[in-house]
């Protein structure tokens, strides 16, 4: 299976959502690009996390059929606002001034790749649980179609990677379109 994603999480800005969790780790994801049901969660995607240590470059096959590597130019910090569905869970985590504000509520981060912070769904929320300790996984990484990847999920849809913050090891791949 192709490396299909790598996030070098020792690379972030300080403060970075997840870093504090995850710690200096690399993540990588996996996934057949062209496949029947791309980077699906059949088994056509799989996830891990390699511990920050000096790493070896991998051998990869000339057939392999590879998106063309791109690098992330740089992280700028955004506002972070929950979606509609997600709103009275979100509104005792969040300011006075904003918990009043119903404008708050309007998403600003749709179609755009985005570390941490609340996932702009397609669909509806979907937090898978950790299978070690059963809390709900939180996002590392958002991935929209055809930005920072040349890659369309399905009918212009979203990735979602996301992660444990107890059991950092521990991360979850699906992706949603309309």
């Amino acid at each position: 299976m192709p490396l299909f994603l790598q996030l070098d999480l020792a690379t972030l800005p300080a403060g970075a959502p997840g870093r504090a969790e995850v710690g200096a780790e690399l993540v990588q994801l996996f996934g057949c690009t062209d496949c029947g049901a791309p980077l699906s969660e059949d088994g056509s995607a799989v996830a891990r996390l390699l511990p920050a240590r000096p790493r070896a470059m991998a051998a990869m096959s000339f057939e392999t059929c590879l998106l063309p590597p791109r690098s992330i130019e740089g992280w700028q910090a955004g506002s972070q606002r929950p979606g509609s569905w997600e709103w009275d869970e979100a509104r005792g985590l969040l300011s006075d001034d904003d918990a009043d504000d119903e404008d708050f509520v309007v998403r600003n981060n749709k179609d755009v790749d985005m570390l941490g912070g609340w996932p702009s769904w397609v669909q509806y929320p979907d937090y898978p649980p950790c299978p070690v300790c059963q809390q709900p996984m939180r996002l590392l990484l958002q991935i929209a179609s055809n930005q920072g990847l040349d890659f369309m999920f399905s009918d212009v849809g979203t990735a979602y990677l996301l992660y444990c913050s107890h059991h950092s090891d521990q991360l979850h791949f699906s992706w949603q379109s309309t």
